[in-house]
């Protein structure tokens, strides 16, 4: 997480443990399904906000399969289903 910001960084770890309280699975075992409800959980956020939340998870399963603790086919499998508008999350 090299060269962000105090402020991106409190937003990636106040997401990440959001995401993580609401899903309680282990990495490995977290669907696409689990992303797209996480994400549509709140009819009254902006689509702003939703892409945010999604690219900071994007970013972070991204990480998680850089680094070799996931595997790279689900981290493309999250990126290219959770694309799209509000309504089909």
């Amino acid at each position: 997480m090299e060269g962000l910001s105090p402020i991106t960084l409190g937003d990636y770890l106040l997401e990440l443990s959001m995401f993580a309280e609401r899903v309680k699975k282990k990495a490995e075992d977290i669907s696409t399904n689990d992303v797209r409800m996480y994400l549509s959980q709140d009819d009254n956020l902006k689509m702003s906000t939703i892409g945010k939340n999604l690219s900071i998870l994007k970013s972070f399963f991204h990480w998680l399969s850089y680094s070799r603790k996931l595997d790279s086919l689900k981290i493309c499998i999250i990126y290219f289903y959770t694309k799209g508008k509000k309504s089909s999350i």
